[in-house]
């Protein structure tokens, strides 16, 4: 099965390079009856895919990509997975502060909706900029009643 431009096959003499099978095997710590029945059938195991690239230090998971196990998108949902895995908290946290200054900020983050508009923010109030009196607004029954007791009101504050 070819991915890329490789087939296990060729990943195999890459990473083995001049290797004869009986070396292989016994660095692999395989049969060499088993590893010479699968080249003669074209047909690698899994397990000896793994065993041939720990042994050689190769990369297992490129093997496993061309072999058809695993997929690019499964590899990168890993290194994502893994990165975050080794990052620190100080890490995440520059990261996301960052992303926020930026811009960038996701609404996982944010909290708004992906295509909303983004609404004006609310202006803060000051304590002089309540509801007035008029005659399209009203100040309710208890809020005179608060403000009747307020001691700021009583210049001897009594």
């Amino acid at each position: 099965m070819y991915i890329g431009l490789m087939n296990i096959d060729e990943w195999y003499a890459a990473t083995v390079g001049d290797d004869s099978e009986n070396a292989v095997a016994a660095r692999a710590g395989i049969q060499q009856r088993t590893l010479n029945g699968q080249r003669r059938r074209d047909a690698l195991s899994i397990e000896t895919v793994v065993a041939v690239a720990h042994a050689y230090g190769a990369d297992l998971i490129r093997a496993l990509e061309i072999m058809g196990v695993v997929t690019a998108e499964d590899v990168a949902r890993h290194g994502i997975r893994g990165a975050l895995a080794d990052a620190t908290d100080a890490d995440i946290m520059e990261e996301i502060w960052g992303r926020l200054q930026r811009g960038e900020a996701g609404p996982e983050i944010t909290g708004e909706e992906p295509d909303a508009p983004v609404d004006p923010p609310t202006p803060i109030r000051g304590p002089n900029d309540g509801p007035k009196r008029g005659p399209d607004r009203e100040i309710p029954d208890w809020a005179a009643d608060v403000a009747a007791d307020d001691p700021r009101d009583d210049p001897h504050g009594l």
